[in-house]
């Protein structure tokens, strides 16, 4: 496929057709990474962080876990 550059600011842009954007999951705003490999550009999507709670959980140990904090006298009807 064939896409021609256009003039913004001090740069060009693309214009990533619709099919290959929702293929790879782009969409407005979205992150990519832009790369020289030879005489071709490479333009790949970022990586999003995405961490489970039960990940995050196997990483708390007897040596990092907090002690309970407190935070005053009873005001409604909880029970402890």
């Amino acid at each position: 496929m064939e896409i021609h550059t256009s003039r913004l600011d001090d740069g060009l842009t693309l214009q990533i057709p619709y099919d290959f954007a929702c293929e790879l999951g782009l969409g407005p705003d979205s992150s990519v990474d832009l790369s020289i490999l030879g005489k071709s550009i490479v333009i790949c999507p970022t990586q999003q962080l995405r961490v489970r709670l039960d990940e995050l959980l196997a990483g708390v140990t007897e040596d990092n876990i907090h002690n309970e904090v407190r935070t005053g006298p009873v005001v409604g009807r909880e029970i402890w």
